[in-house]
């Protein structure tokens, strides 16, 4: 039965003051992280059979696993396996270190989902960074090194409309770039830093430190 695994820690963190580490999850003991005022969840859609409980996925040895069917996720349409952490808002940095994110067929993502904007006005829908070996809406290519890249989508949705100031829909469709601005493929066995910096005004994607595209107020 074909499956992936890929291990992630996770930091939050406020732009701008890089010193300033609010919470860091390194994966160092078994079963459900737990940190004060925080909350962590799971999904596991795409291979209850083989990775349901929380020692499954962190089994504390610095390291958290996703595990794939390839066959269950191919008649799936919209199913995840995932693990939550909850919760963030403008003002934070998110940030994971992952290996294996790029899939063929699967899509990876560091997601936040169902923000509400100030507790009466509606929902930040959708802030992320989702990674695929080659997105079918852009034009076909190569995905192995060295002269195939990955592709990224970096999404600010927003289901508020008219009382939220930030444009619905909003994504940005692109190769990854590295810091030389070529575009590189993520199915080489490494690991990467996949950021997204949440301001008030605007929202800031990197990957391995590499600025890659901002979206803002004013844009869109």
């Amino acid at each position: 039965m074909p499956r992936w695994i890929w291990a992630v820690w996770a930091i939050l963190s406020v732009p701008c003051m890089a010193a300033t580490i609010d919470y860091l999850e390194q994966f160092d003991g078994a079963g459900q992280p737990s940190v004060p005022g925080h909350w962590w969840a799971k999904s596991n859609d795409e291979y209850p059979a083989g990775q349901s409980t929380w020692d499954d996925f962190c089994p504390g040895d610095g390291y958290a696993r996703l595990e794939v069917d390839a066959t269950r996720a191919a008649n799936n349409d919209r199913a995840y396996q995932t693990i939550s952490f909850g919760d963030v808002g403008p003002g934070h940095r998110l940030e994971i270190r992952a290996q294996g994110l790029v899939v063929p067929g699967l899509t990876g993502f560091i997601f936040t989902y169902a923000y509400m904007w100030d507790g009466t006005t509606g929902w930040f829908d959708e802030i992320d960074t989702e990674v695929v070996a080659d997105d079918t809406a852009t034009a076909s290519h190569a995905i192995y090194p060295p002269d195939g890249h990955s592709d990224a989508r970096f999404n600010t949705w927003s289901d508020v409309e008219d009382v939220s100031p930030w444009p619905v829909d909003y994504s940005t469709f692109a190769g990854i770039k590295d810091e030389n601005g070529d575009k590189v493929s993520h199915i080489d066995g490494q690991f990467h830093t996949y950021t997204i910096d949440w301001y008030p005004d605007r929202i800031q994607f990197f990957i391995d430190g590499v600025f890659q595209c901002e979206h803002t107020i004013s844009r869109g």
